[in-house]
Protein backbone atom coordinates (compact mmCIF):
# COMPACT_ATOMS: atom_id res chain seq x y z
CA UNK A 1 0.00 0.00 0.00
CA UNK A 2 1.44 3.35 -1.05
CA UNK A 3 2.35 5.95 1.54
CA UNK A 4 0.85 8.56 -0.77
CA UNK A 5 -2.70 7.29 -0.26
CA UNK A 6 -4.91 9.59 1.88
CA UNK A 7 -4.90 8.17 5.40
CA UNK A 8 -8.53 8.90 6.21
CA UNK A 9 -9.59 7.11 3.04
CA UNK A 10 -7.94 3.87 4.13
CA UNK A 11 -10.57 3.03 6.75
CA UNK A 12 -13.16 1.92 4.24
CA UNK A 13 -10.58 0.07 2.14
CA UNK A 14 -9.13 -1.92 5.03
CA UNK A 15 -12.23 -2.49 7.13
CA UNK A 16 -13.80 -5.34 5.18
CA UNK A 17 -13.19 -8.81 6.52
CA UNK A 18 -10.82 -7.95 9.37
CA UNK A 19 -11.83 -9.79 12.52
CA UNK A 20 -10.37 -10.55 15.91
CA UNK A 21 -11.40 -12.73 18.82
CA UNK A 22 -12.53 -11.37 22.17
CA UNK A 23 -13.85 -13.87 24.69
CA UNK A 24 -15.02 -16.18 21.92
CA UNK A 25 -16.84 -13.55 19.83
CA UNK A 26 -15.84 -12.29 16.40
CA UNK A 27 -15.63 -8.50 16.31
CA UNK A 28 -14.94 -6.21 13.35
CA UNK A 29 -11.32 -5.05 13.73
CA UNK A 30 -11.47 -1.74 11.91
CA UNK A 31 -10.37 1.79 12.74
CA UNK A 32 -13.77 2.66 14.19
CA UNK A 33 -13.49 -0.26 16.63
CA UNK A 34 -10.10 0.96 17.84
CA UNK A 35 -11.31 4.55 18.22
CA UNK A 36 -14.36 3.45 20.23
CA UNK A 37 -12.34 1.13 22.47
CA UNK A 38 -9.50 3.55 23.16
CA UNK A 39 -11.29 6.92 23.40
CA UNK A 40 -12.07 8.66 26.66
CA UNK A 41 -15.81 8.14 27.39
CA UNK A 42 -17.87 11.31 27.55
CA UNK A 43 -18.33 12.23 31.20
CA UNK A 44 -21.23 14.16 32.69
CA UNK A 45 -19.19 14.98 35.78
CA UNK A 46 -18.27 18.60 36.42
CA UNK A 47 -15.21 17.55 38.39
CA UNK A 48 -11.71 17.87 37.01
CA UNK A 49 -10.75 15.39 34.30
CA UNK A 50 -8.68 12.47 35.65
CA UNK A 51 -5.86 13.17 33.21
CA UNK A 52 -4.99 16.46 34.94
CA UNK A 53 -4.68 14.93 38.40
CA UNK A 54 -1.05 14.92 39.67
CA UNK A 55 -0.84 11.14 40.10
CA UNK A 56 -2.03 10.57 36.56
CA UNK A 57 0.46 13.05 35.15
CA UNK A 58 3.18 11.17 37.05
CA UNK A 59 1.97 7.87 35.59
CA UNK A 60 2.10 9.26 32.06
CA UNK A 61 5.62 10.55 32.67
CA UNK A 62 6.61 7.11 33.97
CA UNK A 63 5.33 5.45 30.79
CA UNK A 64 7.05 7.99 28.57
CA UNK A 65 10.25 7.38 30.51
CA UNK A 66 10.04 3.68 29.67
CA UNK A 67 10.11 4.64 26.01
CA UNK A 68 13.56 6.18 26.53
CA UNK A 69 15.12 3.09 28.08
CA UNK A 70 17.79 1.12 26.26
CA UNK A 71 16.40 -1.05 23.46
CA UNK A 72 18.15 -4.05 25.02
CA UNK A 73 16.68 -3.59 28.50
CA UNK A 74 13.60 -5.58 29.45
CA UNK A 75 11.12 -4.36 32.03
CA UNK A 76 11.97 -4.89 35.68
CA UNK A 77 9.52 -6.58 38.06
CA UNK A 78 8.80 -3.21 39.65
CA UNK A 79 8.08 -1.62 36.26
CA UNK A 80 5.73 -4.45 35.31
CA UNK A 81 3.84 -3.96 38.56
CA UNK A 82 3.50 -0.24 37.91
CA UNK A 83 2.32 -0.80 34.35
CA UNK A 84 -0.26 -3.33 35.51
CA UNK A 85 -1.68 -0.78 37.94
CA UNK A 86 -1.87 1.85 35.21
CA UNK A 87 -3.43 -0.46 32.61
CA UNK A 88 -6.14 -1.52 35.06
CA UNK A 89 -7.61 2.00 34.92
CA UNK A 90 -7.07 2.83 31.23
CA UNK A 91 -8.92 2.16 28.01
CA UNK A 92 -7.38 -0.75 26.11
CA UNK A 93 -7.92 -3.34 23.42
CA UNK A 94 -5.97 -6.34 22.19
CA UNK A 95 -5.84 -8.41 19.02
CA UNK A 96 -4.40 -11.78 18.15
CA UNK A 97 -1.18 -11.72 16.17
CA UNK A 98 -0.39 -14.99 14.42
CA UNK A 99 3.34 -14.60 13.98
CA UNK A 100 5.28 -17.53 12.62
CA UNK A 101 7.26 -19.55 15.16
CA UNK A 102 10.10 -17.47 16.64
CA UNK A 103 9.32 -14.63 14.24
CA UNK A 104 8.47 -10.96 14.71
CA UNK A 105 7.49 -10.44 11.06
CA UNK A 106 3.88 -9.35 10.61
CA UNK A 107 1.87 -11.56 8.30
CA UNK A 108 -0.59 -10.02 5.83
CA UNK A 109 -3.73 -10.48 7.95
CA UNK A 110 -2.07 -9.07 11.06
CA UNK A 111 -0.52 -6.22 9.12
CA UNK A 112 -4.00 -5.16 7.97
CA UNK A 113 -5.12 -4.92 11.60
CA UNK A 114 -2.07 -2.83 12.46
CA UNK A 115 -2.90 -0.60 9.49
CA UNK A 116 -6.37 -0.09 10.94
CA UNK A 117 -4.77 0.90 14.24
CA UNK A 118 -2.60 3.39 12.34
CA UNK A 119 -5.70 4.99 10.81
CA UNK A 120 -7.35 5.15 14.25
CA UNK A 121 -4.37 6.86 15.90
CA UNK A 122 -4.67 9.66 13.36
CA UNK A 123 -8.30 10.35 14.23
CA UNK A 124 -9.10 13.44 16.36
CA UNK A 125 -10.31 11.37 19.34
CA UNK A 126 -6.90 9.66 19.67
CA UNK A 127 -4.45 12.05 18.03
CA UNK A 128 -1.81 13.31 20.44
CA UNK A 129 -2.26 10.60 23.09
CA UNK A 130 0.40 8.30 24.53
CA UNK A 131 -0.07 4.58 23.89
CA UNK A 132 1.48 1.44 25.30
CA UNK A 133 2.07 -1.25 22.67
CA UNK A 134 2.38 -4.46 24.72
CA UNK A 135 3.55 -7.71 23.16
CA UNK A 136 2.52 -11.10 24.57
CA UNK A 137 3.43 -14.66 23.62
CA UNK A 138 2.03 -18.09 24.34
CA UNK A 139 3.84 -20.52 26.65
CA UNK A 140 5.85 -22.37 24.01
CA UNK A 141 9.60 -22.11 24.46
CA UNK A 142 11.60 -20.70 27.35
CA UNK A 143 10.52 -17.69 29.38
CA UNK A 144 13.73 -15.85 28.41
CA UNK A 145 13.16 -16.43 24.69
CA UNK A 146 9.52 -15.42 24.91
CA UNK A 147 10.39 -12.21 26.73
CA UNK A 148 12.69 -11.05 23.94
CA UNK A 149 10.25 -12.29 21.29
CA UNK A 150 7.39 -10.29 22.78
CA UNK A 151 9.57 -7.16 22.77
CA UNK A 152 10.47 -7.67 19.10
CA UNK A 153 6.82 -8.16 18.20
CA UNK A 154 5.69 -5.03 20.04
CA UNK A 155 8.42 -3.08 18.27
CA UNK A 156 7.35 -4.54 14.90
CA UNK A 157 3.89 -3.02 15.42
CA UNK A 158 5.38 0.30 16.52
CA UNK A 159 7.64 0.38 13.47
CA UNK A 160 4.67 0.13 11.07
CA UNK A 161 2.73 2.82 12.93
CA UNK A 162 5.68 5.24 12.86
CA UNK A 163 7.01 4.53 9.36
CA UNK A 164 3.74 4.21 7.47
CA UNK A 165 1.25 6.28 9.46
CA UNK A 166 3.42 9.08 10.75
CA UNK A 167 2.68 8.43 14.42
CA UNK A 168 5.30 10.27 16.48
CA UNK A 169 7.59 7.61 18.03
CA UNK A 170 7.45 9.30 21.44
CA UNK A 171 3.69 8.64 21.51
CA UNK A 172 4.26 4.87 21.35
CA UNK A 173 5.96 2.91 24.12
CA UNK A 174 6.66 -0.68 23.09
CA UNK A 175 7.12 -3.24 25.88
CA UNK A 176 7.16 -7.02 26.07
CA UNK A 177 5.47 -9.23 28.65
CA UNK A 178 6.59 -12.58 27.29
CA UNK A 179 4.38 -15.40 28.55
CA UNK A 180 3.70 -13.84 31.96
CA UNK A 181 0.19 -12.54 31.19
CA UNK A 182 -1.59 -15.36 29.37
CA UNK A 183 -5.06 -14.43 28.16
CA UNK A 184 -6.02 -18.10 28.37
CA UNK A 185 -4.15 -19.48 31.41
CA UNK A 186 -5.92 -22.82 31.05
CA UNK A 187 -4.24 -23.41 27.69
CA UNK A 188 -0.82 -21.82 27.51
CA UNK A 189 -0.45 -22.78 23.84
CA UNK A 190 -3.77 -21.21 22.74
CA UNK A 191 -3.57 -18.74 19.86
CA UNK A 192 -5.31 -15.98 21.81
CA UNK A 193 -2.24 -15.75 24.04
CA UNK A 194 -0.23 -14.46 21.05
CA UNK A 195 -1.55 -10.95 21.05
CA UNK A 196 -0.70 -7.28 21.05
CA UNK A 197 -2.38 -5.09 23.65
CA UNK A 198 -2.87 -1.38 23.00
CA UNK A 199 -3.45 0.93 25.97
CA UNK A 200 -4.35 4.62 25.84
CA UNK A 201 -2.59 6.22 28.80
CA UNK A 202 -4.71 9.36 28.43
CA UNK A 203 -8.15 7.68 28.48
CA UNK A 204 -9.70 6.24 31.60
CA UNK A 205 -12.21 3.43 31.97
CA UNK A 206 -15.71 4.42 33.00
CA UNK A 207 -17.66 2.70 35.78
CA UNK A 208 -19.38 0.59 33.11
CA UNK A 209 -16.17 -0.87 31.69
Amino acid sequence: MSKSEPRLGRSAILAAGILFSVQGFAVAQDAATFVKALSQPVSRSISAAPSVMPEHIAQEQFVQGLGKRSANRSLTVSEVTQIDEIVATRREIDFEVNFALNSADLRDSDRKVVEQLGVALGEPALKGGTFLIMGHTDARGSAKLNQKLSERRANAVKKVLVAEYGVAPERLVAVGYGQTHLKNPNDGFASENRRVQVVNINAFKSAEN
